[in-house]
């Protein structure tokens, strides 16, 4: 459920029961959200995102979360929401929330580099490795990858 499951086998299983399984969810209609439901998620990313600006960092922290009780999936909801944990010195939290945001989009170039500058100042330095190499691949503007190619080079 946490991550959007719509099945899961238990080990030891038949072969036709999970082509069964996997035909019955391929000739499903897919899932979405309603429209109804993607304004509010929208409405409280808003919502969040002003009070966030404003400093307000517990009504944005409540905005987010609601938005994310509607739309689980949803990566800006889950990057802003690790933004305002990392204004609010909550480092796990926060990577946490990065760290979905990611899973969620793995081009996410701003949420990648969040999350490498955020474990980089905790010195978890193979973690902000990774991240940064991560960048890489998420840009395609030769300038930004110098930079970073230069900025691993220090880390190393």
């Amino acid at each position: 459920e946490k991550y959007g499951a719509d099945e899961f086998v238990e080990k030891p299983f038949e072969a036709s029961d999970l082509l069964r399984r996997v035909e019955t969810l391929l000739n499903r209609a897919p899932a979405g959200l309603s429209p109804a439901s993607e304004a509010a998620a929208r409405q409280y990313l808003k919502e969040g995102v002003v009070a966030l600006k404003q400093e307000k960092l517990d009504e944005a922290i409540a905005a987010f979360q609601k938005g994310l009780a509607i739309d689980g999936l949803n990566d800006l909801l889950q990057y802003y929401l690790a933004m305002t944990y990392e204004k609010k010195d909550m480092v796990f939290h926060a990577i946490d929330h990065y760290e979905k945001a990611i899973e969620l989009n793995p081009g996410f170039y701003d949420a990648i580099t969040s999350l490498a500058n955020l474990y980089q100042k905790q010195e978890f330095w193979r973690k902000a490795v990774e991240m940064w190499e991560l960048a890489l691949s998420a840009t395609k503007d030769e300038t930004v990858r110098a930079r970073i190619k230069d900025h691993l080079l220090s880390l190393l």
